[in-house]
């Protein structure tokens, strides 16, 4: 398990997607007040982080700064010309979150022979290991395209879980090898949106979130109206996205402050590896792939 500063059941109390500079919104700064505690119902917290890009320490320390957990989805290289974080990089990252795998080169695995899809899903996870020292067990399928036989090829080489990319969930779903999200931090345009929701399944469950986001033109009043959904028990958000586009979009400062309100009404954090030992199958699901990638 991976080194963190929270209590040993992983909770605290307190790439992956091919978007392009035509797939964003308006980024609105949203100053309005975003969650307050009295309109807050019972809440997990999870992140996660795609791709391994240098700006991942930049997010890390914000993170560590709010008290939130957070799993970074690393490949050794990537093969789309972006840059990756350097081994020591790695290791102080590794020191504080958890490192999960993201291929050995960024390749989607579902355009590759089987044979070749399970060796970069071990030969990433091995030379992760290698230079955090320490077991990588989580898994994120590059361009959200998970191949068939995705169970199989994982369980074999050592990972527990693996997250997609479906937004729009407020619970982790029934399969450790398919786990949904709520939402991507990055301003989609209300198209994208639409093909992620009608490219899955769960549509019931999925469609108050999906009615928020493609009615609402701010991503960050969408973040707010997702972790005040009242209805039913506890509600898991599960935010995602990538360092180098909160960069480039210069989404530092909006995000820092809806960390400082969501925080302040006191959510459980949680790892991605501690949500994912929770998930308990009804039935042994089947192996076929749930892709969401084409425009998201």
């Amino acid at each position: 398990m991976m080194a963190h500063s929270s209590p040993p059941d992983g909770s605290r109390t307190g790439g992956d997607t091919r978007s392009t500079m035509e797939n964003v919104g308006a980024v609105q700064r949203d100053d309005s007040p975003l969650i307050t505690p009295d309109r807050h119902p019972e809440m997990i917290v999870i992140t996660s982080w795609d791709d391994g890009h240098p700006q991942d320490m930049h997010l890390a320390d914000l993170l560590h700064r709010h008290g939130i957990e957070g799993t970074f989805f690393v490949p050794v290289r990537n093969i789309e010309g972006h840059a990756t974080l350097g081994p020591a990089e790695l290791r102080d990252i590794a020191a504080r979150f958890e490192i999960g795998s993201h291929t050995l080169n960024h390749v989607r695995l579902d355009g590759l022979a089987p044979a070749d899809a399970e060796a970069e899903i071990r030969n990433g996870k091995e030379e992760l290991e290698s230079i955090v020292g320490q077991p990588v067990e989580g898994f994120c399928y590059p361009g959200g395209r998970v191949p068939h036989g995705a169970r199989g090829m994982l369980q074999r080489n050592g990972i527990s879980y693996a997250r997609t990319i479906e937004s729009f969930r407020l619970d982790c779903g029934d399969d450790p090898y398919q786990i949904p999200t709520t939402l991507q931090v990055f301003p989609h345009r209300r198209l994208v949106y639409a093909a992620n929701y009608v490219k899955g399944a769960n549509y019931f469950s999925r469609f108050r979130c999906f009615k928020t986001a493609f009615l609402d033109g701010s991503i960050w009043s969408i973040l707010n109206k997702f972790a005040t959904h009242s209805a039913g028990g506890p509600r898991i958000l599960h935010i995602w996205g990538h360092s180098r586009e909160l960069a480039e979009l210069d989404l530092w400062d909006e995000l820092d402050l809806f960390f400082t309100r969501l925080m302040s009404c006191k959510p459980t954090v949680m790892s991605l590896a501690n949500l994912a030992a929770s998930i308990r199958p009804s039935n042994e699901p089947d192996d076929a792939p749930a892709n969401f990638s084409a425009t998201y």
